[in-house]
């Protein structure tokens, strides 16, 4: 994924070596155990996490219902399930 990924990014840096490395990157590293950039899963956590942070600096007003928001219908079955 980070070949391709890289190329299609490679516009957006100076080479084609950094875009790769930069996906590869996004690809593979973890926030408090959570990937940054994963298969598709739903992280609640990591939802919450940021919505906190964009309500910290008035981003978003009043509340967010993740949980009206999140619909998991057209996903395959082994990512419905939010963790």
């Amino acid at each position: 994924m980070a070949q391709i990924g890289g190329s299609f990014t490679r516009s957006e840096y100076s080479s084609i070596t950094v875009g790769r490395s930069a996906v590869r990157y996004l690809t593979t590293v973890m926030t408090d155990g959570l990937p940054y950039w994963g298969e598709g899963e739903i992280h609640m956590a990591g939802l919450k996490r940021m919505v906190a942070l964009q309500s910290s600096i008035g981003a978003i007003t009043g509340t967010v219902d993740l949980d009206k928001m999140i619909d998991t219908e057209f996903l395959p079955d082994d990512l419905k399930t939010i963790k």
